[in-house]
């Protein structure tokens, strides 16, 4: 047995990506979209990588340079390829933190403090080559294209389409629903049902109004703005006839229908 034998010259490769919170089978995948708050990626590798001490060496697995997170630019093209500062009109997601575990050979990536991602499209980007980059105990590189060359960039695509819910009841003065009434601004303009309930979908991040529309109606209050929704959102609103005419309402045929 040679000495030049027992050196290891085998790059290292992403293992798996995941993500906190996790989705349901624990895999991150190609072009998966992920209907969930991500605040964190998990990049798990498929052998030791060096961890000096600190975080700031160039091949420090907890180095945030090592990594990348992008979105894209107006074309709606991924146009980063590499670590380093991004391609095109692409947009950098800050990685603020990174912690590694050896039991799991795991690094944890914290995104912009971690805030929840906005519904958008992500590149994540491990770096193999570059001034800082990922490398096993022996010293190579990453394979992050795993075309069995050192020195690749592990490249993953994903989007998140993460909701919140807009919900509540419009009723009249009298605690009557008001069936059939609407709100155009929110997304799928719905209808309040016969129970005078409505719901409606919005996106995580998202900033709009909540409106009631009704012919013949006013209601209170008028309209209710919401920014950067966060968390789903109770909005109750009260109908009152205009002038005063109405005394009751039915629905018919999919509209409102007041009666003097």
């Amino acid at each position: 047995l040679t000495l030049q034998g027992l050196i290891d010259s085998t790059a290292p490769l992403v293992r798996s990506v995941n993500s906190y919170a996790a989705t349901s089978d624990g895999q991150l995948s190609e072009g998966e979209t992920a209907a969930l708050g991500i605040t964190q990626l998990l990049v798990a590798f498929n052998e030791f990588v060096l961890d000096p001490a600190g975080n700031s060496a160039p091949d420090d697995v907890p180095n945030p340079a090592a990594y990348g997170l992008v979105t894209p630019g107006d074309n709606g093209t991924f146009q980063t390829m590499d670590c380093g500062a991004p391609g095109g009109d692409d947009s950098p997601v800050p990685i603020t933190a990174v912690a590694y575990s050896t039991q799991t050979r795991t690094a944890t990536l914290d995104l912009n403090h971690r805030a929840t991602l906005l519904n958008n499209s992500y590149r994540l980007l491990a770096c193999g080559s570059g001034a800082a980059g990922v490398r096993d105990l022996s010293g190579n590189p990453l394979d992050g294209d795993g075309n069995g060359h050192a020195g690749g960039t592990f490249k993953r695509d994903f989007a998140v389409n993460f909701v919140k819910t807009i919900s509540g009841s419009v009723r009249t003065t009298t605690g009557a629903p008001l069936p059939g009434a609407t709100f155009l601004d929110l997304p799928g303009a719905p209808l309040v049902g016969a129970d005078g309930s409505y719901s409606a979908a919005v996106g995580f991040g998202s900033s709009g109004a909540i409106t009631p529309q009704a012919a013949g109606w006013s209601f209170t209050p008028a309209t209710v703005p919401f920014t950067n929704l966060q968390n789903d959102k109770t909005q109750n609103f009260t109908a009152q006839a205009i002038g005063g005419l109405f005394s009751d309402v039915q629905l018919v045929g999919g509209k409102v229908r007041a009666s003097v």
